[in-house]
């Protein structure tokens, strides 16, 4: 279900109440889904009153990356175009409190990549603010988890140091446990359902994460053994509700619905991410990196005692936009054959994972994605992405399907993100619907929507596809 409206913009004022055009659209979403339809317009609707039961668990899994892209602080204008924003998640908040009650219990929920702040970034976005008051002037059983049990904390000596067309950064990163889940986590193995299964002996020896947990993943990973560490907050749950931000990924393509829920595993650095070398041997770099590039690199991330590293990072960076310009590698480009079997893995597990964290035949809870496309992002996302107002919001309990659409609405071609394609080609565990011609799409004219992304530098011309005719050359 698609909401298209260019005058949608977020609720800039805490606590972010309604009426408002952000809740109007919400709530024309979860009607088009088919939600409570009898109530609608009544005290007495209660959208997600059929998904889960009276006392029920709800998590709430947004997109809270970092404030910063390497040195570069982002400003509230960028912060928007990589985040799910708060006002998108209170309507969800509020309906999940209304079928749960105050003895049910709401989990707002994310992992962020390793260096970034949650409570920083929390903070900048009012999150942690409109969490609070919920839970103590609405009495709201609502909690803020960073799923994550440690991060790396970075110092630096040196900061954006602006040399030529050059930065310097020196520092090093610090290791930090953290709390992490209150419940504890639980070890899923997808054994030989895994997708990494399907690789040779050499290509498993080959994936990799980054510095300095750079060979983590081949202990997690082979031809029988593939698992992930899940929070059992996320197991308990009775009902998912997934809202990912409208933006572009350097090593997926896009990062939509599906690859959101990587968000709801704790140890990141057991999931290869691409796999060491120049194709087809590897999908590192798409060429064979120069002496120069290569040392640079090595350089950038330095590892020394206890997951420690030193940073020496001296990168081509565009002073006006704070892009930083590096060559293609760690799998930033559209031959990446690694990291779209990490997204379908997890997906699984979250789909088909019992509260004790065994896999079987049937789904064992709902999953509602609601994209927030208010203010999406372009280019050299995830975190470097440049916003673009685009007024958009989709929501879909198949988040393949959802995926389809969004990348379809982005002007990229569907056909070419292999973490859609391979979806639903499982035989004992499909995610979805990849196949346009077989989506409903509410209403039907937003299948035609182009709102012309422009990709990350290592998916140009590739992924448009069949969508060339439409968005032209970039």
């Amino acid at each position: 279900m698609v909401r298209y409206n260019p005058q949608l913009d977020y609720i800039k004022d805490f606590p972010f109440d309604s009426p408002s055009l952000i809740y109007s659209e919400m709530d024309k979403v979860l009607l088009d889904l088919g939600l409570d339809k009898k109530n609608y317009g009544t005290e007495n609707w209660n959208p997600f009153g059929i998904l889960v039961p009276k006392k029920g668990k709800v998590v709430i899994k947004p997109n809270f990356v970092s404030i910063k892209n390497h040195h570069i602080a982002l400003n509230r204008d960028r912060l928007n175009g990589v985040t799910t924003h708060p006002s998108i998640l209170r309507p969800l908040i509020d309906y999940a409190f209304k079928a749960v009650g105050k003895k049910g219990k709401i989990s707002i929920v994310d992992s962020p990549i390793e260096a970034a702040d949650f409570e920083e970034t929390v903070e900048a976005l009012n999150i942690s603010h409109m969490v609070n008051y919920l839970k103590t002037e609405r009495e709201y059983p609502l909690e803020l988890i960073d799923l994550r049990d440690f991060r790396v904390v970075p110092k630096m000596f040196i900061n954006s140091l602006n040399i030529g067309e050059r930065s310097l950064n020196i520092g090093f990163f610090k290791k930090l446990d953290l709390t992490g889940d209150p419940r504890g986590y639980t070890i899923v193995d997808l054994k030989k359902d895994s997708e990494y299964s399907l690789l040779n002996d050499e290509k498993l020896d080959r994936l990799r994460f980054y510095k300095p947990h750079f060979k983590e993943p081949t202990k997690h990973h082979d031809k029988i053994k593939n698992e992930y560490s899940i929070p059992n907050t996320v197991l308990e749950a009775d009902f998912i509700v997934n809202v990912p931000k409208l933006k572009t990924h350097k090593k997926a393509g896009v990062t939509l619905a599906m690859k959101n829920l990587i968000g709801l595993i704790n140890r990141k650095n057991w999931l290869p991410h691409y796999t060491e070398g120049v194709a087809p041997k590897g999908d590192q770099y798409p060429k064979r990196p120069s002496f120069v590039e290569k040392f640079e690199h090595l350089l950038s991330v330095v590892p020394v005692s206890n997951k420690n590293s030193i940073i020496i990072r001296f990168p081509k960076v565009d002073h006006k936009t704070g892009a930083v310009r590096v060559p293609i590698r760690d799998g930033n480009w559209s031959g990446n054959d690694t990291l779209w079997r990490a997204i379908l893995d997890i997906c699984r597990i979250i789909l088909y994972a019992d509260e004790q964290g065994v896999i079987r035949d049937t789904q064992q809870r709902k999953i509602l994605s609601i994209v927030d496309g208010v203010v999406a992002g372009e280019g050299e996302g995830p975190i470097g992405a440049m916003p673009k107002k685009c007024g958009i919001l989709i929501g879909s309990f198949d988040m393949v399907a959802a995926d389809v659409i969004a990348t379809k609405i982005m002007g990229f071609d569907p056909k070419r993100l292999l973490s859609i394609q391979k979806a639903p080609e499982h035989d004992k565990y499909p995610l979805g619907t990849s196949d346009i011609s077989k989506i409903e799409v509410i209403p039907q004219k937003m299948i035609n929507l182009n709102l012309r992304f422009k990709p990350p530098k290592g998916w140009r011309t590739y992924i448009y596809g069949e969508c060339n005719k439409l968005t032209g050359k970039r």
